[in-house]
């Protein structure tokens, strides 16, 4: 009997464990294609930048075994000289719930931390505010 009891109690631990949030990597992975920088479409040009700099275009790639790959491009006006600069990051994410966590493999320290709900992610770049949609 006890050994019955130990078995759906462990057997029903997942379902405890992941009811409220994001259920595991399977519900994530993908790719998610950048939409909105603080609400307003792309291009968007950064505030408060001693060059003219634009966000172009982002994505963020989840895969199994919670790595991620981004690249990105951004595009800058100096001395009337516009220059298109590629982006790209890789590291690996941890989920809590719905918040997610990108630690890049240059710095071990979470550098970026966001939601994650359906189809949805939103991540916080400093002072500024992406939002993915997944393909």
């Amino acid at each position: 009997m006890k050994r019955a009891l130990f078995t759906l109690a462990i057997a029903a631990m997942p379902v405890a464990c992941f009811s409220g949030g994001v259920t595991g990597t399977a519900t994530v992975n993908g790719k998610y294609t950048l939409q909105t920088v603080n609400g307003a479409a792309l291009p968007y040009a950064v505030p408060g930048s001693a060059t003219k700099l634009e966000v172009v275009d982002d994505v963020v790639n989840l895969y199994e075994g919670f790595t991620y790959a981004v690249s990105g491009q951004t595009r800058s006006m100096v001395n009337g000289q516009m220059t298109v600069q590629a982006v790209t990051e890789n590291g690996t994410f941890s989920l809590q719930g719905n918040a997610i966590y990108f630690r890049n493999v240059i710095n071990s320290v979470p550098l970026l931390a966001g939601t994650i709900e359906a189809n949805k992610m939103t991540v916080l770049r400093g002072e500024l505010v992406y939002v993915y949609n997944k393909n």
